[in-house]
């Protein structure tokens, strides 16, 4: 008996009269998803993101020769970082998490090490009442040849807000 299954499985099979779902055709001409598009915003050093709460970040990057008593240097030079947060909402802000950055470097994204030079390096920002702007300054440790692909992304305001990611050659 099972052997005169298996003969009549065969015999539909190879003849073409097999059961076929009908969703398995269908799936083999969907197309691909699409790839996902990351929804945070890339800038260009000196650009402004705008979040949707009313937020406002402008980075900048320079190099700048380390002074006599600067730490975290790199060949005798600092990467200095000023942040610009703009408060254009209606209510306070807290931006002192927002100042700090997470900065790369290089097509594989090697971490920055802190460094920290005098004036040049102004620490954190506090609380911006609505209408104000504040400016905070960090320094970073990065080789020459790193600095052609200089990677510096900061937290959202607010839970939920994908980073601001600036991007760029830092001269």
């Amino acid at each position: 008996m099972k052997r005169l299954l298996g003969l009549a499985t065969l015999v539909l099979a190879l003849s073409g009269c097999a059961f076929q779902p009908t969703n398995a055709v269908e799936k083999a001409s969907a197309p691909p998803p699409a790839t996902p598009v990351p929804s945070f915003q890339v800038a260009a050093f000196g650009d402004t993101v705008k979040f949707p709460g009313g937020v406002a970040l402008t980075a900048k990057a320079s190099v700048q020769p380390a002074g006599p008593y600067a730490a975290g240097a790199v060949e005798g030079r600092i990467v200095i970082v000023e942040v610009t947060v703009t408060n254009n909402s209606t209510t306070p802000f807290n931006a002192a998490l927002v100042a700090y950055p997470k900065v790369t470097y290089g097509a594989k994204g090697f971490p920055a090490e802190n460094a920290v030079d005098g004036d040049k390096t102004s620490g954190s920002i506090g609380n911006l009442l609505p209408g104000e702007a504040q400016t905070a300054t960090s320094g970073y440790g990065i080789p020459s040849a790193g600095l052609a692909d200089v990677r510096i992304e900061f937290s959202g305001p607010s839970h939920g807000d994908d980073p601001a990611i600036f991007k760029g050659a830092v001269k």
